[in-house]
């Protein structure tokens, strides 16, 4: 009888075992709660926008590559000690495999051996990759979380959230208005208090066409530059 209790113990644990082996994987769909990404206007199919990323030592050239762009789209941003990068792209409006309407940008990666989609997405685009096409070949098109607003006054920045910031932080860093970073994320920014590092949210950003009074002189070009750099 002891060694069928222990039989029947050890079947319970084996499945247990077996039932969070096939459970685990789910969070790698788990981070998508993380990044809601926006869904078409009718009026505005595609815009530049610009993507947010998160210096991880590569070079200029290496990042151009990583989103199909030149380097004379790509500004270096100061963001604590770190510099990190803006890099300019024309979003457009897709249809994701399910057939939703969402502001996605398209580059074509060519992974390097033992690389997987989940590591592709966070050491080369911020994690800002909302699907692949082609996962199991070596040329891997990602589809990136980017955004368009019907008002022209204004460009969409995808963002990351990075350890110690704010949504103040974050607005004042893009210059934009913090209460309308958090209209643009409502799904994220319930608690705006509250915000987890790899969350992804689409900021608003201010065009920066600054009218200055005739009267105005030098002091007050200085003041209005300093305040947008």
């Amino acid at each position: 009888m002891l060694i069928m209790a222990s039989s029947t113990q050890f079947l319970y644990l084996t499945f247990f075992i077996a039932s969070f082996t096939q459970v685990f994987p789910l969070n790698e769909v788990m981070k998508s709660s993380l990044m809601y990404p926006l869904t078409c206007s009718d009026y505005t199919h595609t815009c530049d926008s610009y993507l947010y990323h998160i210096s991880k030592g590569h070079k200029l050239d290496e990042i151009a590559s990583f989103y199909s762009v030149n380097t004379s789209r790509i500004t270096p941003v100061n963001h604590q000690s770190n510099l990190d990068y803006l890099v300019s792209v024309r979003c457009a409006c897709e249809k994701d495999n399910n057939g939703n309407g969402y502001y996605l940008y398209d580059s074509v990666y060519k992974r390097k051996p033992g690389e997987g989609v989940r590591y592709i997405s966070d050491e080369y685009y911020s994690g800002q990759v909302w699907y692949v096409s082609g996962e199991d070949e070596e040329q891997l098109t990602l589809h990136l979380v980017c955004g368009c607003l019907d008002d022209e006054s204004r460009k969409v920045v995808t963002y990351t959230i990075q350890a110690q910031d704010t949504l103040l932080g974050i607005s004042q860093l893009l210059s934009a208005k913090e209460n309308e970073v958090e209209n643009l994320n409502k799904a994220l920014t319930q608690d705006p208090n509250y915000m987890d590092i790899g969350w992804v949210l689409f900021v608003p950003q201010e065009n920066h066409k600054i009218r200055t009074s005739k009267k105005c002189e030098y002091p007050c070009y200085l003041a209005s530059y300093m305040f947008y750099l």
